[in-house]
C-alpha cells in the first residue's frame, strides 16, 4: 500500500491523527463539547496501552476570546460608573443610571437566544463596543428629572405638583429627542446586517448585538429609570459637579474665541481635514487583525524529490532539537503529506508542525515574539 503522508510526535516516532470537521453553521463550542464526550467513549474501546491525546483543541480558544471579551466587557461598566460617578456628582443618579447596564445587557441576551444568535467574540465584541452608548438615554432622563425635582424644590411655595408629575413631565420633555437620537445610532450600524458572505457572518452579529442593546436601553430609560427616579432621587437644590463646573469653564473660553475668530476656526478645521486626508493612505490596512490563537504552526518544505522515509527522519531531528533547546515547547506533532483522503493535499516535501506552549507562567518571563524567535534561531542552526 502506498503511503502519501505520516504524522510523527514530539521526534520519537510515528504517531495516528484524526481531524474532526463541524457543520457548516453549527456552534464550535458544542461541536467540541460533544466531541470530547465521544472521545472519552471511544477511548475505552482501544487497545491496552493506546490512547487518545488532543493537541489542538479550538473550544480553548473559543473560551479564551469569550474570556477576554467578558472581562473587556467587566472592566468597561466599571469605567462607566466611575465617570457617571465624577460628572453626575450623585452617587443615587449614577446608581440610577448605571442600572441600565445590566437590564440592558440581559435583554440583549434575551433577543440574542430569540434571534438564534449565540454568544461569540462577534456578538460580545459588539456588546462591549454599545456599553459607552448603553447609558447616553438614562444619562439624559435622569439629568433632566433631577433638575426639574430641584426647580419644584426651590419654587415649592409656587407649585403644587407631586414629585411622580414631576418625573413624568420631566421624561416627556426629554423622550422624543432621546428616542430620535438612539434611532440614529441605530441606523448607523443597519448597513452591516445587508453584508452577504464571510463579511455578512463576521459583522452581522455585530450590528444586530449592538442594535439590541441600544434598542433595550432606549425602553429602559423611559420606563424603569423614572420609576427608579421616584424611589432613589429626591426633591433637592441640584448642584453642578466640580468636574463640570472646571470643563463648563474651559469650554466657554474655547467657544468665546472660536466665535470671536471664525476664520481661524475654519482655516484649522481644513487644515485639520487635508492632513487626515494625506496620511489616510499611509495607514496599514488588512481585512482582519492577526488572531493568536495560543499555539504555533510551523511549515517546513524540503526538495520535492525527497522521500516520505527521509521526510520523515528529518521531521523529527528538527522535533528534537526545537524540545532540547526551547524549554516552553511543550509538545509537537508534525503531519507530512497528506491523508488518505486528501483533505488537505501536500507533497512528501511539505509538513505542518503544530507547536503545543507550556502555560505562560512557564515561559520565564519571554513573549511569545521572543519564543518564536528561538525557534528560528534552532532552524537557522
Amino acid at each position: 500500500l502506498t503511503r502519501y503522508g505520516a504524522v510523527t510526535e514530539n521526534g520519537q516516532g510515528e504517531a495516528v491523527e484524526g481531524i474532526v470537521l463541524s457543520l457548516k453553521g453549527a456552534n464550535a463550542r458544542q461541536v467540541v463539547q460533544h466531541v470530547r464526550e465521544h472521545l472519552q467513549e471511544i477511548e475505552k474501546t482501544l487497545p491496552a496501552g493506546t490512547t487518545i491525546e488532543p493537541f489542538y483543541d479550538r473550544g480553548e480558544l473559543v473560551n479564551r476570546a469569550i474570556h477576554t471579551v467578558s472581562k473587556t466587557l467587566f472592566e468597561a461598566i466599571v469605567l462607566v460608573l466611575i465617570l457617571l460617578l465624577l460628572f453626575l456628582g450623585n452617587l443615587r443618579s449614577a446608581l440610577v443610571v448605571a442600572a441600565i447596564l445590566p437590564l440592558s445587557a440581559l435583554s440583549t441576551f434575551l433577543m440574542m437566544r430569540q434571534f438564534g444568535l449565540s454568544a461569540n467574540l462577534m456578538s460580545l465584541g459588539g456588546l462591549t463596543i454599545a456599553i459607552g452608548l448603553l447609558v447616553d438615554a438614562a444619562v439624559v432622563v435622569v439629568e433632566n428629572i433631577e433638575m426639574q425635582l430641584a426647580d419644584a424644590h426651590e419654587s415649592k411655595n409656587r407649585s403644587f405638583l407631586p414629585p411622580l408629575n414631576v418625573i413624568y413631565r420631566a421624561v416627556c420633555e426629554v423622550s422624543v429627542p432621546v428616542t430620535a437620537g438612539m434611532i440614529i445610532i441605530m441606523l448607523v450600524f443597519i448597513p452591516l446586517m445587508t453584508l452577504e458572505g464571510l463579511e455578512g457572518k463576521l459583522f452581522s452579529p455585530v450590528a444586530l448585538t449592538i442594535v439590541f442593546a441600544l434598542s433595550s436601553s432606549l425602553f429602559f430609560s423611559l420606563t424603569i429609570i423614572p420609576v427608579l427616579c421616584s424611589f432613589f432621587l429626591k426633591s433637592q437644590a441640584h448642584h453642578t459637579p466640580f468636574i463640570v463646573r472646571k470643563l463648563e469653564a474651559a469650554y466657554s473660553k474655547v467657544l468665546n474665541a472660536s466665535l470671536a475668530n471664525p476664520k481661524k476656526v475654519y482655516a484649522m478645521a481644513g487644515v485639520a481635514l487635508l492632513v487626515a486626508v494625506l496620511i489616510f493612505p499611509f495607514i496599514g490596512k488588512s481585512f482582519m487583525p492577526t488572531m493568536d490563537e495560543g499555539d504555533t504552526i510551523l511549515q517546513l518544505e524540503k526538495i520535492p524529490s525527497i522521500s516520505l522515509q527521509n521526510s520523515i527522519a528529518l521531521d523529527m531531528d528538527i522535533q528534537r532539537r526545537i524540545l532540547k533547546q526551547v524549554p516552553e515547547v511543550k509538545r509537537i506533532v508534525a503531519r507530512t503529506g497528506s491523508d488518505e483522503l486528501g483533505l488537505d493535499p501536500m507533497g512528501l516535501n511539505e509538513t505542518d508542525s503544530f507547536i503545543v506552549l507550556k502555560p505562560q507562567d512557564q515561559w520565564n518571563g519571554q513573549s511569545k515574539e521572543q519564543i518564536l524567535a528561538k525557534i528560528r534561531h534552532v532552524l537557522g542552526d
